[in-house]
């Protein structure tokens, strides 16, 4: 699971579209570069809200950034692909 290379780089704060893709990309290489293997889950530093879009564009199938969501849910982006989201809380 990829989570960001910084926790002081908050993606939907500040910085730009291309500038956040260009951190995903980053944070999802250097898993990949480290494993051999490419992650397709994500969950942001901070439990901050990444765009959706920028995740399925870099692979991403699976999103962990919401610690208040027990349920989980599909996101459409808009090229058609989707990625099941749900939080980091687990239902006991």
């Amino acid at each position: 699971m990829a989570h960001g290379f910084s926790r002081r780089c908050i993606i939907h704060i500040g910085l730009s579209e291309d500038e956040g893709r260009r951190y995903i990309r980053a944070s999802i290489e250097a898993i990949e570069n480290t494993r051999g293997k490419r992650p397709i889950e994500y969950s942001g530093p901070d439990f901050q809200e990444t765009p959706t879009p920028l995740l399925a564009a870099e692979g991403i199938r699976y999103v962990h950034d919401w610690g208040n969501e027990r349920a989980a849910r599909q996101d459409d982006v808009e090229d058609g692909r989707s990625l099941l989201t749900w939080g980091q809380c687990v239902p006991r």
